[in-house]
């Protein structure tokens, strides 16, 4: 108990004394793209454990656009005692230290400790929700996730006698271990998801570029670039042509940092057409492929 004590002490003493001192624009829009409640890690039946150790040699929180105060390790750890007002303003203080979802470290770094949730930089929305996304989901750099999106990796079983997770969810007390796996999904990209889609098990991907539309529920692999609509989701169309994707995927633009990609803002807001190699960031790959 004296070690929380401490935590609550230090934290708080951090707050008053350092938030004067931050160069980061936390408005009040950034605090509502934390939207709904700071979910508890052990708030519902398919969160992970408290506690978890932090992945090691799968992300790096120098990731290029990521930003990381002197406090990160004592936000993380504070963090980890199950006080709902403390996690809040853990949250609240790496967005202000850290300017903001887009650049925050702090955040991911809880993200992938107590929830194995791993999201890249520039991304935002409900994918920086600690407890929101189920564990085993990796989210892309420049990923824009909706309010009200769900992620499901499980399914419950159909052909045993019951479908109740007492008989295969060993966190509610009645198994040592789980006996149904949590299903991996990789988010890649530059994603849009739309307002309440639903991604089921049975999508393990979502492709580079992709775009879900509002109350989609995608049931299976998304293409990259595809646009998927509907109830079950399918594809409407491909953003663009397949000569052109294959080359933004081969510029790998999504690699730079945003301070890179905003000196070419008048070409980043201009419809690339049929005939992209216009675009500096694709001219590199389109001349490699013999246009000019």
């Amino acid at each position: 108990m004296a070690a929380v004590e401490r935590y609550l002490t230090g934290v708080l003493a951090v707050e008053s004394s350092e938030e004067t001192m931050s160069t980061g624009r936390l408005t009040s829009g950034d605090t509502e793209g934390l939207v709904g409640p700071v979910h508890d890690g052990n708030a519902s039946a398919e969160a992970p454990p408290h506690g978890v150790d932090e992945p090691r040699g799968q992300v790096t929180w120098h990731e290029k656009g990521l930003k990381q105060s002197r406090l990160s390790d004592l936000l993380v750890k504070a963090y980890g005692f199950q006080v709902h007002w403390l996690r809040q303003r853990c949250l609240k203080l790496a967005l202000r230290l850290e300017d903001g979802q887009f650049h925050s470290a702090t955040i991911r770094r809880i993200l992938a400790r107590y929830y194995r949730v791993r999201v890249g930089a520039y991304s935002y929305g409900d994918c920086l929700v600690p407890g929101a996304f189920p564990e085993n989901v990796s989210v892309g750099r420049y990923v824009s996730v909706a309010m009200g999106v769900r992620i499901i990796r499980r399914n419950h079983p159909t052909d045993c006698l019951s479908t109740h997770p007492f008989f295969f969810n060993s966190r509610l007390g009645y198994l040592k271990a789980d006996n149904l796996p949590v299903r991996h999904l990789e988010i890649g990209h530059d994603v849009w998801i739309g307002t309440g889609a639903v991604v089921t098990p049975g999508c393990s991907r979502i492709g580079i570029g992709a775009i879900i539309g509002a109350g989609a529920i995608v049931t299976r692999d998304v293409a990259d670039f595809a646009i998927v609509v509907g109830n079950p989701a399918k594809a409407l169309r491909y953003r663009f042509p397949e000569a052109v994707r294959g080359l933004i995927l081969k510029s790998r633009w999504w690699e730079l940092p945003a301070g890179e990609v905003a000196a070419f803002m008048a070409q980043m807001t201009r419809p690339l057409g049929d005939d992209p190699w216009w675009h500096p960031l694709l001219a590199k790959c389109g001349n490699a492929a013999g246009k000019n």
